[in-house]
């Protein structure tokens, strides 16, 4: 056990201090008051003046320059730099400090306790301790009897605190000695989700455990908090529990971090590891029983609102759905690249004409194409550009995690917007009698990714209607957050089931009302929702079984700690690999099959120009960094003439130019 001694007299409330940061730590600390004396007091403070009086001697050198003549070049003062620094230390005013609390020692006849502080060997502990506190000295020391320990710590020899001083070491904060105590009334159910324990009076865990039915996830789950309080443990934990209900439903998560990728190898889903695995996935491909219209106008919504078009919003969902409108008039699975190929082509009919040397964009055109860049970088990638695609209801059935740790903060709101379109599609598919039975759990981490607070955004009234609909088709959307504000107040009000971690100050007032608290606790509550420890929130939910349905809570709960499997290797899972560009020869030849010399030729690939080049003598140019087996559109060009364009697949292959126009 590690004694240290002698705190500094500038610290206020260090025991609290300590707590603070320690809290939620394994570790024991102590503090002993043991009483010193009048002439313990006056040795003390003789060998602090002794070291202050050094110190002046030792750094009153004079700092003046001189002039060859030895006549000093500045008038004035002759106070040396040093003096001042040393004047101005924080060694010389903690030492200033002592001597003043040991006049005020000596002043009361000599009443002042020597204060040790007794910490477990938890280095985190003692690495903080001697940053808050001046440390005179430390060791170690056996526990031994009381009578031993008690004799050990009244040899030390340290600095004696005067009464004020030592008082504050004794201000503890609220946790400690009781914290704040809120009646709640605790209802036990049956059902199978185990969500944590119930706490008494919001301070004791009672052990005794708090579980709900499945379906009562059809109602809509909120979960926040800020960073660190537990919200994706408790996440985890109640996927866990429905992955291994006899009857599994579909499951998807969506995570911004590497946080599921372990959950979903141990508990056997899917992980899609997006910009980090081989799985080719087309998002345009639609393939639930349900209208194409539906699919796609939802598509429209959600691309135009993650594509940071801005006051540009409405008229990029314009064009998108002009396009999309086209494109699914013939199929169900179009080409990705078709698909962008459609969207500049609604871009220019909408917001742009042709002319005889491209295309000529209005200003309100060029915002609208500049917002389509999210989706030319998605399609540069291999497994997001292939007709061919991932069978999506494959996946949920199986259960996903799509994992976006990989995935640039700027681009995650698109993909968000992208994987939850295909979701929305199957569980629009489902009939409306799963009002009793959860056959999909959306799970959806940083939410407000693509459900933010804009109350008008289309988003948001999309997730309205949804979240009423979802409880008839047996859809579970639970939605993780780190601050309510995140989410729009008409979704949490609509979403009845809510476990609010600790809240930062700004937001507890909104949370202790969202949660249903009496008006006569709000103030108790607001002060305690900003002090909850890590793994307790407050915890309010409608059961769904009984006629009528019942509000139970809230409560203070134990949030159920998640216990992480047996996991695989990702990369043997996944079979991750680079995105790999490829090259391709083409030969050029006329009508007569002679080979065309010296002729430019420019790639160009979803609106970007890819490889440029001549022919060489033999007819031939090769093209580097293309992806392979993609559309792209090939320019060829003469000095004299515009362009001839040609659709081709990038792969080796000889084209047929017909002759160039003189």
């Amino acid at each position: 056990m590690a004694v240290y001694k002698g705190a500094g007299t500038q610290v206020q409330r260090p025991i609290s201090d300590i707590y603070e940061v320690m809290r939620g730590e394994n570790a024991h600390m102590a503090v002993a008051f043991v009483p010193s004396n009048m002439k313990h007091a006056r040795v003390v403070k003789e060998r602090i003046e002794e070291e202050l009086s050094k110190g002046e001697l030792r750094l009153t050198k004079s700092g003046n320059l001189r002039g060859k003549q030895g006549i000093s070049i500045f008038s004035g003062s002759t106070n040396s730099t040093q003096a001042q620094l040393y004047y101005n230390s924080g060694e010389r005013m903690v030492m200033e400090s002592m001597l003043s609390m040991l006049n005020e020692v000596l002043l009361s006849n000599g009443i002042s306790y020597n204060v040790l502080v007794l910490a477990e060997n938890n280095q985190k502990l003692l690495r903080y301790i001697s940053q808050k506190l001046m440390i005179l000295e430390n060791s170690r020391m056996d526990t031994g009897t009381i009578a031993k320990f008690y004799d050990k710590m009244w040899g030390i020899d340290a600095l004696p605190f005067s009464i004020d001083k030592a008082a504050q070491f004794l201000v503890f904060p609220e946790a400690i000695v009781g914290g704040i105590n809120i009646k709640t009334k605790f209802e036990p159910e049956q059902g199978s989700i185990c969500v944590g324990t119930f706490m008494r009076d919001s301070l004791e865990d009672s052990g005794e455990r708090i579980s709900v039915y499945p379906d009562t996830f059809n109602l809509g789950t909120i979960i926040t908090g800020l960073p660190g309080t537990g919200k994706t443990m408790v996440a985890m934990s109640i996927v866990k529990q429905i992955c291994d209900a006899e009857l599994r439903p579909q499951i998807a998560v969506i995570s911004p971090s590497e946080e599921w990728g372990n959950f979903a190898l141990a508990n056997k889903l899917r992980l899609v590891k997006l910009y980090d695995s081989d799985v080719k996935i087309n998002f345009f491909k639609c393939d639930a029983k349900i209208g194409i219209e539906k699919f796609y106008e939802n598509l429209s919504m959600l691309i135009a609102f993650a594509s940071n078009a801005g006051p540009y919003r409405n008229s990029l969902e314009k064009c998108l759905l002009a396009a999309f409108h086209n494109v699914y008039a013939s199929t169900k699975a179009p080409d990705p690249v078709g698909v962008y190929e459609a969207i500049e082509e609604a871009v220019i009919e909408q917001h742009g004409k042709r002319t005889n040397v491209g295309v000529k964009y209005t200003k309100h055109g060029e915002n609208v194409r500049a917002a389509l860049e999210n989706l030319r970088l998605m399609l540069f990638r291999e497994e997001f550009s292939a007709k061919d695609g991932m069978d999506f209801e494959e996946l949920l059935d199986d259960g996903v995690v799509f994992d976006l740790s990989k995935v640039s903060n700027n681009m995650k709101a698109f993909f968000y917007a992208l994987i939850l379109n295909q979701i929305y599609s199957f569980a629009d598919s489902f009939d409306v009698m799963g009002d009793e039975k959860l056959r999909m759990l959306v799970c959806l981490e940083e939410s407000q990714l693509v459900f933010n607070a804009d109350e008008f955004s289309a988003t948001t009234a999309d997730l309205r209607q949804r979240i009423q609909d979802f409880r008839k088709r047996g859809i579970g959307l639970m939605l993780v957050a780190h601050s309510i504000t995140d989410i729009n107040q008409s979704i949490r009000r609509l979403c009845q089931n809510k476990l609010y971690f600790r809240q930062s100050s700004d937001v507890t007032k909104y949370a202790a009302m969202d949660l249903g608290f009496r008006e006569m606790e709000l103030e108790n509550v607001i002060d305690k929702l900003k002090t909850l420890e890590q793994r307790i929130c407050a915890f309010s939910h409608v059961s769904r079984k009984g006629v009528p349905a019942m509000q139970h809570g809230p409560v203070f709960i134990t949030t159920l700690e998640y216990a992480e499997g047996n996991v695989v290797d990702y990369k043997e899972e996944n079979n991750a690999k680079e995105n790999i560009k490829d090259s391709m020869m083409l030969k050029l030849i006329d009508d007569s099959g002679n080979a065309m010399r010296g002729i430019g030729a420019k790639l160009i690939y979803v609106g970007e120009n890819v490889a440029t080049g001549k022919t060489n003598e033999n007819g031939e140019i090769r093209f580097s960094g293309i992806l392979h087996d993609r559309m792209h559109t090939l320019n060829i060009y003469s000095t004299k003439n515009k362009p001839q364009i040609f659709r081709i697949i990038a792969k080796d292959q000889t084209i047929i130019v017909p002759s160039l126009r003189i």
